[in-house]
Formats: structure tokens, C-alpha cells, sequence
């Protein structure tokens, strides 16, 4: 897979973002970047990739220390 590396932006600019029928909010740097990243009429991702917004459950605190900790595994 590939990680993701992106300016997160301003807290206050958020967007509503769906992936396998899951709603979140994305910061405007990565909603920008996501059309980009997706096929055209197409949900699928080119490739795999990894962006902490989406792949760390962003409301479990804990979770999301453990996953903090890795992130230097997974940007390597």
C-alpha cells in the first residue's frame, strides 16, 4: 500500500466523505486530493492506500494513540 502524507488544514473546514457506506469528515486538504486518488465513476482506489483520516477510528481515543505510534512504520 501506499501512505498518504497531507497538511490536515483547519479544524474548521470539514467535508463529508463516504467509503463503504461509512460517513466521515475529511479536512479540505484531503478532500481536495481524494478525486485524484479515485477512478472517475469509479469508487475503487487505483491502489491501495493508507490515509490516517479514514484508516484510524478518529472518536476512539485509544485506538487512535496505538495507531499514532505506528504511523512510523507506515510512512516508511
Amino acid at each position: 500500500f501506499d501512505a498518504l502524507s497531507y497538511v490536515w488544514g483547519s479544524q474548521a473546514e470539514s467535508f463529508p466523505f463516504t467509503l463503504n457506506g461509512c460517513i466521515s469528515h475529511v479536512h479540505h486538504n484531503l478532500h481536495t486530493a481524494l478525486p485524484y486518488l479515485v477512478r472517475r465513476g469509479d469508487a475503487r482506489l487505483v491502489r491501495p492506500i493508507w490515509i490516517d483520516a479514514i484508516c484510524i477510528n478518529q472518536t476512539d481515543k485509544k485506538e487512535k494513540m496505538v495507531q499514532i505510534r505506528l504511523m512510523n512504520k507506515v510512512y516508511r
